[in-house]
């Protein structure tokens, strides 16, 4: 039996239950992934879904992107990616209904001053 989580667990994880979605910076601090945005862009193509982009100024100048899910629907589709892939390697699932109940009632969502730097996904070989 592997219980062991992936990266996109993980981030599916940190997308549901953060207060605050999740930024590139996020990924590499508390969840040891440093390739975030090609996490969060495969974690959209299973999903079938495109997560809220802000994107913020750090400190030495540059810019990067915090996600948030977009809606309730996001939520659910990432909770049914997740507990399908835990009872593929005969795991508990993470999302019982109980819980997966109380996550979505606790949503984050952007504050409209986030709102206002909103961004659309990247188009490749534009």
């Amino acid at each position: 039996m592997n219980t062991n989580t992936t990266r996109k667990e993980k981030l599916g994880s940190y997308l549901l239950t953060s207060r605050n979605g999740f930024s590139e910076l996020d990924g590499m601090r508390e969840l040891g992934i440093t390739s975030g945005r090609n996490e969060i862009n495969e974690l959209e193509a299973i999903t079938q879904t495109e997560f809220i982009r802000i994107q913020e100024h750090n400190q030495n100048g540059g810019t990067h992107f915090r996600y948030f899910l977009a809606d309730k629907t996001q939520a659910e589709r990432l909770i049914t990616f997740l507990n399908g892939k835990a009872v593929s390697r005969n795991a508990a699932i993470p999302y019982p209904p109980t819980v997966a109940e109380s996550v979505l009632n606790q949503l984050a969502t952007p504050t409209q001053a986030q709102l206002q730097h909103k961004v659309r996904k990247p188009v490749k070989g534009v």
